[in-house]
């Protein structure tokens, strides 16, 4: 199901550090949604999940789980290079 979700969940964070008289800064964008890794490096391995029985109580199912890798934050840092560049190219002060 395409929801979305991920797309949305995109926030800025900057880190600074400060050596000598150079002030160096990382910006950067990261998400909280939990399939985030999934769909960036896949997975491959066993899967528990609650089933609720209609007479009451769960059963545990067990159950292998392959997710191929779809890579997305490659192609986005890719395509935000030039712009980025080009922002952090101009003078701080003018």
């Amino acid at each position: 199901m395409r929801t979305g979700n991920l797309r949305m969940s995109w926030k800025p964070r900057t880190g600074s550090e400060t050596a000598g008289n150079t002030l160096t800064v990382r910006p950067a964008i990261i998400t909280d949604v939990k399939y985030a890794p999934i769909l960036e490096k896949g997975f491959d391995g066993e899967v528990q999940k609650k089933k609720k029985l209609k007479q009451g109580g769960t059963k545990i199912i067990n159950y292998h789980l392959t997710i191929e890798p779809r890579p997305f934050e490659e192609p986005i840092i890719e395509a935000a290079k030039p712009k980025i560049k080009e922002i952090y190219s101009e003078p701080y002060l003018k």
